[in-house]
């Protein structure tokens, strides 16, 4: 069941929960929030205008999800910012239940790829530096540059990583930022997945508040 609170009327989050699978995050209280039914039927939408309807395997996926919600930045919000990268902040939050061979092959790894090839972009990065600012302090390749990673572990075994990257999908498109942070439970059943994107500038101009609502992001596995 979900709970959506905020602590006082001061506050400036609004403070989301799933009681059932003990998964808590917090984001502004202004942003607009869509629910799992709300993206399931944007994709589908999407995918019918462009004359892809949805595969067995995206059915499967969306089977999966126990829990899935997104929440836009933009001061005119839209669904469709899920769906694409936006300019404006996009926070998605999602939790499902791994399948057996999911199961057998979670890793670090796995948890650093779930949403992008990050390792195999690093590599490049790392044998094609072209020395080209992003505005924070470093190197990056013309398509991607890796910020920071951080191993993350918890009680009850709850473990993962955070990962926070800038890319571009072509040479002709501005760059993206991402904040990622991939768990599983101790017994590797459940993937919690908080992922919290935005253009380059909007990046630099929230950092502070995209970091917060990354540390807010907390799993309580029961039992």
């Amino acid at each position: 069941m979900l709970v959506m609170t905020t602590a006082c009327s001061k506050s400036e989050f609004r403070y989301v929960s799933n009681a059932k699978i003990n998964t808590y995050l917090k984001v502004p209280h202004d942003w607009k929030v869509y629910d799992h039914d709300a993206l399931v039927g944007a994709e589908i939408s999407a995918a019918r205008q462009a004359n892809q309807p949805s595969s067995l395997i995206d059915v499967l996926i969306n089977r999966q999800f126990q829990w899935r919600m997104a929440f836009d930045g933009d001061p005119r919000p839209s669904v469709t910012h899920t769906l694409a990268l936006a300019e404006e902040p996009v926070v998605e939050v999602s939790v499902r239940t791994l399948d057996a061979e999911e199961h057998d092959q979670v890793s670090l790894a796995a948890l650093r790829n779930v949403i992008v090839n990050y390792d195999e972009m690093k590599a490049q990065a790392q044998s094609d530096l072209t020395g080209r600012g992003v505005g924070i302090a470093g190197e990056s390749t013309s398509t991607f540059r890796p910020i920071d990673e951080q191993e993350l572990h918890f009680a009850d075994g709850v473990h993962g990583v955070r990962l926070r990257f800038v890319l571009r999908p072509d040479a002709s498109s501005p760059f993206f930022a991402f904040d990622q942070t991939a768990l599983v439970d101790s017994k590797s059943e459940h993937l919690y997945v908080l992922l919290i994107r935005s253009g380059e500038a909007q990046f630099l101009r929230d950092n502070a508040l995209f970091s917060e609502i990354a540390k807010s992001f907390t799993v309580k596995p029961k039992g």
